[in-house]
């Protein structure tokens, strides 16, 4: 249990260190919002992951 909670502790502070360095495009509500709809698409359609096609670069 120990291990678990320093893993979510060290995955926390990486996140946030990260987003200072790299800040998100997107506000905070945007990416809730895209989740929850991403979630609500999980839950329709029975899968467990998205996949999202990027352009083809040329």
């Amino acid at each position: 249990m120990c291990r678990t909670a320093i893993n979510v502790t060290g995955d926390l502070t990486t996140w946030v260190v990260m987003n200072k360095i790299i800040p998100s495009e997107k506000s905070a509500q945007q990416e809730i919002k895209e989740e929850e709809q991403r979630e609500t698409h999980r839950m329709i359609t029975g899968t467990d992951v998205i996949v999202k096609r990027l352009p083809i670069a040329h």
